[in-house]
């Protein structure tokens, strides 16, 4: 992990580089043969936050995966795919009492078989409003995947089997929501 900040009075940067690799040694047994598969996980993320004068937030972030499965004591290919992510969270407190919150994801798997979608779109927004003294009141409207692509994608390799899954997860829906605080 390596991280770094620049302040100003007005703006506020940080940057993030995070690499994860991961090994796993599996044994198995498969048609009376006995196998072993090694699983080998490389993620790769960059993360950015940017903060000016408290009224804007950024925080993008992209993330890159490989995977490489081998094999021994079997007759199976080596199996490797890449997957992609990009996330971005910002939020504006402008004007006073507003909040403008949003969350934008895109995730692309190259691999998936026909039929599967490769990529999605996820985004959502929220406006809310602060009233009552001392803010103690909140109103929010809320909307969910705007973009109606929310899928959730996964593939898992095991033994001599490759399972992709592809599930649809809550589709698109407004949320209103009033939120009081109580202080003492």
């Amino acid at each position: 992990i390596h991280q770094q900040t620049y302040k100003t009075k007005a703006l506020q940067l940080n940057s993030v580089t995070n690499l994860n690799l991961y090994r796993s040694h599996d044994f198995y047994i498969l048609n009376r043969q006995d196998g072993t598969q090694n699983n080998y996980t490389a993620n790769f993320s960059q993360r950015f936050s940017i903060n000016w004068k408290d009224l804007v937030e950024l925080d993008p972030q992209y993330t890159l995966s490989k995977v490489y499965t081998t094999y021994s004591g079997v007759n199976t290919n080596s199996r490797n795919y890449m997957t992609h992510n990009i996330d971005n969270h910002f939020n504006i407190f402008w004007p006073k009492r507003m909040d403008l919150e949003g969350n934008y994801t895109f995730n692309y798997s190259p691999l998936v078989p026909a039929g599967f979608q490769k990529s999605s779109n996820l985004l959502s927004l929220s406006l809310a409003r602060q009233f009552l003294k001392k803010d103690r009141g909140e109103i929010k409207l809320s909307c969910y995947d705007i973009l109606d692509q929310n899928v959730s994608m996964s593939r898992f390799i095991n033994a001599n089997s490759i399972t992709d899954t592809q599930s649809q997860i809550i589709k698109r829906y407004f949320l209103l929501t009033l939120q009081y605080k109580f202080n003492k």
